[in-house]
């Protein structure tokens, strides 16, 4: 990850509006669940025939995956050819500057009509925060990259309010301190939508929610994890108000009920079953455990977690959760595996992988970064 300059607000006010994106736009942030509220979202106006633009930070296997046009990633050429002009162009921007106005270029070059974006760290000093977006959501919030966005979920709220433009639409999962968001959005004149004033309901896998004015029955998604159902409505909420008239329930409901994101409790194999999911932070981690309690039989984490993490909690909760942990090392990045203290320690992921199948366990679950979920895809065939 390419993490901003020392000056970080000369470097915002520097690059403003370099490329304006031609669409009407919607950033996302939050600690978890962005990619799958941008996915959610794009699908949704796709489903009202719209051409959408989405770029997402960070890929799982393919670097192109994070710049797609209707589900069509772009191609490798047309992305080297896009970076390599802009860094001409512009020098001193950093890798994630030049991804992000490569995908605002490609958007605009493609005419879409709606674009989608990704925070990829904090809110107000990263590139997705660089342009002037009509909407934006506020995904789960939680203790993640403290070292850069504050050691308090407090203060890593206020970072994200930093999306918060004068006038938005601004839509947020029921974080315990959405209050400071509806502080920045009355500041800024901006709508605010708190889902926790609307009323969820779980049942066998399906889903509801009343928003008083209007409810919204029986949604099965193909994503597991009932945090995902918090991710759809705000997804769903803001592609209502982006479509207006427009809006049709059946096809939004038909278009978030067959949306899948790779790597979000991805089920790779059966017998074992074996699955794969970028958690790569307590809260994450949590939210994998409680789905991972309820399958039946032996359980195994193949783990390997960057050196930023909070590994001790990490690690703390997979212990609760899972019969055997293999500790391995999926990148430069990730933390040895002796230092995570794992039942065993496997520096290689494959080779940890196939140590987890000779111990003949019902499930395996490969978790912890997103570095080891793309290994878990170019090797669990």
């Amino acid at each position: 990850m390419d993490i901003i300059d020392k000056a970080p607000l000369i470097r915002v006010e520097s690059l403003k509006n370099i490329i304006p994106c031609k669409a009407i736009s919607v950033q996302v942030a939050g600690t978890n669940g962005k990619g799958s509220t941008c996915a959610f979202l794009s699908s949704v106006l796709q489903a009202h025939g719209k051409k959408v633009g989405m770029y997402i930070s960070p890929h799982v296997v393919d670097i192109c995956e994070r710049i797609s046009v209707n589900g069509q990633n772009i191609s490798i050429r047309r992305f080297e050819e896009l970076v390599t002009c802009l860094d001409k162009q512009q020098k001193g921007m950093c890798k994630s500057d030049l991804m992000f106005f490569a995908a605002v270029e490609y958007f605009n070059e493609q005419e879409v009509d709606f674009a989608v974006f990704e925070t990829g760290l904090g809110g107000s000093m990263d590139s997705a925060t660089l342009i002037n977006h009509k909407y934006g959501i506020i995904t789960q919030i939680g203790l993640d990259h403290t070292e850069y966005l504050g050691n308090t979920i407090e203060k890593i709220t206020t970072e994200k309010s930093g999306i918060i433009k004068r006038g938005m639409n601004v839509y947020a999962y029921p974080n315990l301190t959405n209050y400071i968001i509806k502080k920045v959005c009355e500041d800024k004149s901006a709508y605010f939508m708190d889902l926790s004033k609307g009323e969820f309901t779980f049942n066998k896998g399906e889903f509801s929610f009343n928003a008083k004015e209007f409810e919204w029955k029986n949604i099965r998604l193909s994503m597991e994890g009932d945090f995902q159902g918090y991710n759809c409505v705000c997804a769903l909420l803001c592609a209502k108000d982006m479509l207006g008239s427009e809006f049709s329930w059946k096809a939004a409901k038909e278009a978030v009920e067959r949306t899948k994101v790779p790597g979000r409790i991805t089920e790779l194999k059966k017998n074992p079953i074996i699955i794969a999911d970028v958690s790569h932070n307590p809260d994450g981690i949590k939210e994998l455990c409680k789905y991972v309690s309820a399958l039946k039989g032996n359980k195994c984490a193949v783990v390997s977690i960057p050196k930023t993490k909070d590994y001790e909690r990490m690690m703390e909760l997979l212990r609760k959760n899972f019969d055997l942990i293999i500790s391995t090392k999926a990148d430069d990045v990730s933390r040895n595996p002796e230092e995570l203290k794992g039942d065993l320690c496997i520096k290689n992921p494959k080779e940890a992988y196939y140590e987890a199948l000779n111990k003949q366990l019902d499930v395996i679950v490969f978790c912890g970064s997103f570095a080891i979920v793309r290994k878990a895809f170019s090797f669990v065939k």
